[in-house]
């Protein structure tokens, strides 16, 4: 196998074979999969008017997709600063008197740690567990709309099947590697990312 954008240096590791459907893509299928969040972000952004976020969770797909074409630790600089960076603007989006300053040292620590996927992993899970509990809040309160009840729920369901893909992929790669269940995880947490910055 020759790899055509150098050796993997990534802290992290998908299931997918690599170089098997284009020779200067190293996962096809998760590569080809971050589209999903590009459409997301240009739906947010022209048809809820979340211009910020829209661009943001874009940077989530462009990211990803350098991240999955070449396994190196650019790429999973980009698309791991894009989702901190989307996550921070969501959990902005409720707490409006939160200064973006805050973000300095969030992708400060995020760069000094990058090569331990627990720091990302840590802060990212936070800040999706703060949302979907917001998430919860906005399900039970009775003086929100139906629509934002209903896209409240879909965030959170779509996101926790997001979930169960991104765990699948990680460990249960050899029985189950033909399902590509981390591009099945883009399609979901795309779909979940829109239901929720649209309800929040």
């Amino acid at each position: 196998m020759t790899e055509f954008w150098g050796h993997e240096d990534i802290s992290i590791h998908f299931c997918e074979d690599k170089y098997t459907h284009i020779f200067w893509i190293a996962e096809y299928h998760n590569t080809i999969s971050c589209v999903f969040y590009i459409l997301s972000g240009m739906m947010l952004w022209k048809l809820q008017r979340e211009k910020t976020i829209g661009i943001s969770l874009i940077c989530v797909g462009l990211g990803s997709m350098v991240l999955h074409g070449t396994l190196r630790y650019y790429g999973q600089w980009m698309d791991e600063v894009a989702m901190l960076i989307t996550s921070f603007f969501g959990i902005r989006k409720i707490k409006k008197n939160l200064s973006n300053i805050y973000l300095v040292p969030i992708i400060a620590f995020y760069s000094y740690f990058q090569s331990f996927f627990l720091y990302f992993l840590i802060i990212f899970t936070g800040s999706q567990i703060f949302l979907g509990y917001k998430s919860i809040k906005t399900i039970k309160n009775k003086k929100v709309t139906l629509k934002k009840k209903i896209m409240s729920i879909m965030y959170i369901q779509f996101f926790l099947m997001g979930a169960i893909c991104w765990l699948t992929d990680q460990f249960y790669c050899h029985e189950l590697k033909d399902y590509h269940f981390h591009a099945w995880w883009h399609l979901f947490t795309s779909i979940a990312a829109f239901c929720g910055f649209s309800s929040f």
